[in-house]
């Protein structure tokens, strides 16, 4: 199926599924940070997994550069 395709097209439909795809690992990889974070009060927890349900990948990054790698 990939060799019918002419490299535009081919192109196309992998420079989103190499992009998008690292973004949900890192997204994941986030989220199971936070949720297994015992540094971080209680309190603090609805808030992100409010922001990571609703931002996403902003809300991600946020988090990787504000509690992630302080730590």
């Amino acid at each position: 199926m990939l060799l019918n395709m002419t490299p535009s097209t081919l192109l196309i439909e992998l420079v989103p599924l190499v992009v998008i795809v690292p973004l949900i690992v890192f997204w994941a990889f986030m989220f199971k940070d936070m949720l297994n974070n015992d540094n971080m009060p209680s309190i603090f927890r609805p808030y992100w997994m409010m922001a990571f349900v609703l931002l996403n990948i902003p809300a991600a990054i946020f988090y990787y550069y504000t509690v992630y790698r302080d730590r």
